[in-house]
């Protein structure tokens, strides 16, 4: 087939054809850092603007350039290739778009049509052969040159990323984060009052039911008096006999003859004192359960001091100061960060803004207070210790590495 020019058509390579495919990509990223470094200045709406803008214009850069009168990229007039239709014709705007759409079909089955550009007769990729386009070259080229053009559209391609990150992006997350942290400073001033403890207080121990239910009666039952014998506790015969009236009138079952007649008996005998011992105990009862009496109540007491047992459960309460560890860091109160963490509070719980108890204690140049959570168990964090570094805090950054910061 002969071109427009009276030449032979040659068929550009898979090569060339890579090589202006990474120049035409450099173009597209200093042109996006561009626009997004302006875009920056005129807040979030400037920002949405300039991104729907590199949108359209990363979509129609390839059918605008390929359907003018260049048929060319700027990346294929570097290598001198331009894309055609099988008569070697412009391509229309709409066919070009298409042919570009259908990139999309080349490069889902692992970029694999675009290596057909490599083995094909005319050199066509598998969204040329949909759209029936021809890639072809205008002017000699060389490899080196194409090489050349391609390393140097990589290199300022990944410059211009690494700088657009370094001098834009990493500046807009440390604003923000700064601003966080101080939001979160503010809010911390006036916190919102917390509800009563009612998870610490037990309920049912805090009333006073305890003190009011001594029940001495019931511990103290009058069964000692009958362990005391008849016969340990008499001490002469004379005085045990003389005290037993005569006119004295025991229990309904006490009343026979045969123990009277032995209790009057036994005062001419002068062996008394055995012929009371096996005596039955229902006639002696009333006579001698009135020494036992007091001796029950002297080791029994009326009232016994059951109060005094009473847990105090007022004074077990522990109520802490603040309701989180990151309140208390803020408002730099050690003693309230020991308490909680010694009830039991999570040492590396974030705050609303995301950001642990140690990082708001290093980003307020609080030493101690880092060495206080880093004793009870907070992870030394690489953030952490780059905010000290920032921030100048020799000190803080120095414990932090003692810990395995890096």
């Amino acid at each position: 087939m002969a071109a427009n020019y009276g030449a032979p058509v040659v068929h550009a390579g898979f090569w060339l054809r890579t090589a202006a495919y990474l120049i035409d990509t450099a173009i597209l990223v200093i042109l996006g850092i561009a626009i997004g470094i302006g875009s920056s200045f005129a807040g979030e709406m400037g920002m949405l603007i300039g991104n729907i803008a590199y949108l359209l214009i990363s979509l129609l850069y390839w059918p605008v350039m390929e359907s003018s009168a260049r048929r060319a990229t700027f990346g294929k007039s570097v290598v001198g290739i331009e894309v055609t239709d099988l008569n070697g014709k412009r391509l229309t705007f709409l066919r070009a778009l298409l042919r570009n759409l259908a990139k999309i079909i080349s490069a889902i089955p692992l970029f694999i049509g675009y290596l057909l550009a490599a083995f094909t007769g005319r050199k066509q990729a598998l969204h040329d052969m949909i759209t029936k386009c021809l890639v072809v070259r205008t002017a000699p080229s060389h490899v080196f040159k194409a090489v050349a053009a391609a390393v140097g559209a990589l290199a300022i391609a990944i410059g211009g990323g690494g700088a657009y990150f370094y001098y834009v992006i990493m500046p807009t997350a440390q604003n923000e984060i700064g601003e966080e942290m101080q939001a979160a400073m503010q809010a911390a001033v006036k916190p919102k009052p917390s509800p009563p403890v009612t998870a610490v207080e037990p309920g049912p121990a805090s009333a006073p039911v305890v003190a009011a239910a001594p029940k001495p009666p019931v511990v103290a039952p009058k069964v000692p008096a009958p362990a005391m014998q008849p016969g340990k506790i008499v001490t002469a015969p004379e005085a045990t006999v003389e005290q037993i009236p005569e006119p004295v009138t025991p229990a309904p079952e006490a009343r026979k003859s045969a123990p009277e007649k032995t209790a009057k008996k036994s005062v001419k005998q002068p062996d008394a004192v055995k012929m009371l011992e096996p005596m039955d105990s229902k006639a002696g009862t009333p006579e001698m359960s009135q020494p036992a009496s007091p001796s029950a109540s002297e080791v029994l007491p009326k009232h016994p001091p059951v109060v005094t047992y009473a847990p105090d459960s007022e004074s077990r309460v522990i109520r802490p100061k603040y309701n989180d560890v990151m309140t208390a860091v803020l408002r730099g109160d050690r003693d309230a960060v020991k308490q909680l963490l010694d009830l039991g509070w999570w040492v590396e719980k974030p705050g609303l803004d995301g950001l642990t108890p140690l990082v708001a204690a290093v980003m307020n140049r609080d030493t101690q207070m880092v060495q206080v959570l880093l004793n009870h168990g907070a992870v030394p964090s690489s953030q952490a210790l780059k905010i000290a570094r920032e921030k100048k805090d020799t000190a803080t950054a120095t414990l932090l590495e003692q810990y395995g910061a890096h």
